[in-house]
């Protein structure tokens, strides 16, 4: 079953400008979590959701630190769809 993570972004002011939502699976046989989709909310008050594609490497290395970070420093694994 799939969770979610909600990342907030703030500015220098602590302006809060974008929320990701990270969509993840929890692998607890062997203790790490697999990301699948990631959403960018432009605003806090907004229903508007962008997918963010994982295909390149860097946006998905990104995403998956962030997820870690967010949930106990666990690894990550992605699943990347083409």
């Amino acid at each position: 079953m799939l969770e979610k993570a909600t990342v907030r972004a703030s500015d220098y002011r602590n302006i809060g400008v974008a929320n990701v939502i990270l969509s993840y699976e929890h692998v607890e046989s062997e203790n790490y979590l697999v990301l699948h989709r990631v959403h960018v909310q432009p605003t806090n008050c907004s229903d508007l959701l962008l997918e963010c594609p994982l295909d390149d490497e860097q946006v998905r290395a990104h995403f998956e630190y962030l997820l870690s970070v967010e949930v106990c420093n666990m690894d990550v694994k992605s699943v990347v769809t083409a």
